[in-house]
C-alpha cells in the first residue's frame, strides 16, 4: 500500500470512529494512472506506368519489357501483389506475365492471367522508399498456347495492391488498377 493511501485510510477511520460509523467522511481511491499514445502507421501506393494517355503497353517482342514505377509511402512496408479480380478464366488468351524488379521469395513471379482471377499473386516485399522503384512487365505465351501460331492480345485492368501482412486480414493496405494491352504476335516471335 502507497505511503499516501495509508494516511489517508488513517484519516478516514479517525473520523469514523469520532463522527459515527454512519457518517460519510471522505471518498478515495487508490489508483494510478499511466498515459500512452500510439502513432498512426500508414501505407500508400502509387503505380506509375512509363507510358501516359493510354494502357500499358506491354508486347511480347519489346525484350525489354514495359516499365512500370511502383512507390510506397508510409511508416511500414508492404507486399506487392497482383490480381485480375472480376474477371472469367474462359475469357482470357493464354498468355503468362513475368513481373521483375522486387526481390520475391520464391523467384520471379510469372503467374498465367488465369492465375490472377483466381487470387492475388505475391510479387514481393516493397519497402517504403521516396523514389519509386522500377518494375518490368514481360508478357509470353502460355502452356496450353505454346503451340499455336496465332496472335494473342488482351486489353483490361490489372490490380496492384499493397498489403502489410498478406497471411492476416485487417491489416493496412492500398490498391492502385493499371490499364494494360498484352500482345503476343502471331507466328515465331511470340515464344
Amino acid at each position: 500500500m502507497r505511503r499516501q493511501t495509508r494516511l489517508a485510510l488513517g484519516g478516514v477511520l479517525t473520523g469514523t470512529v469520532l463522527l459515527g460509523a454512519g457518517t460519510t467522511l471522505a471518498t478515495f481511491t487508490d489508483q494510478a494512472e499511466v498515459g500512452a499514445t500510439a502513432g498512426a502507421a500508414s501505407l500508400t501506393l502509387q503505380v506509375t506506368p512509363s507510358t501516359s494517355g493510354g494502357p500499358l503497353q506491354v508486347r511480347a517482342q519489346d525484350a525489354g519489357g514495359a516499365a512500370l514505377q511502383v512507390t510506397a509511402t508510409g511508416e511500414v512496408a508492404g507486399h506487392l501483389r497482383l490480381s485480375l479480380p472480376g474477371t472469367a478464366c474462359a475469357d482470357l488468351p493464354d498468355v503468362v506475365l513475368t513481373v521483375t524488379g522486387l526481390p520475391a521469395a520464391a523467384g520471379t513471379p510469372a503467374p498465367t492471367l488465369c492465375e490472377l482471377t483466381r487470387g492475388p499473386v505475391d510479387l514481393g516485399l516493397l519497402a517504403p522508399a521516396a523514389s519509386g522503384t522500377p518494375l518490368t512487365l514481360r508478357v509470353s505465351r502460355g502452356p496450353t498456347a505454346a503451340q499455336s501460331r496465332a496472335a494473342l492480345g488482351w486489353m483490361g485492368d490489372l490490380t496492384f495492391e499493397l498489403v502489410q501482412d498478406p497471411v492476416r486480414t485487417g491489416g493496412l493496405s492500398d490498391a492502385q488498377t493499371v490499364r494494360v494491352h498484352l500482345v503476343v504476335p502471331g507466328g515465331g516471335n511470340g515464344r
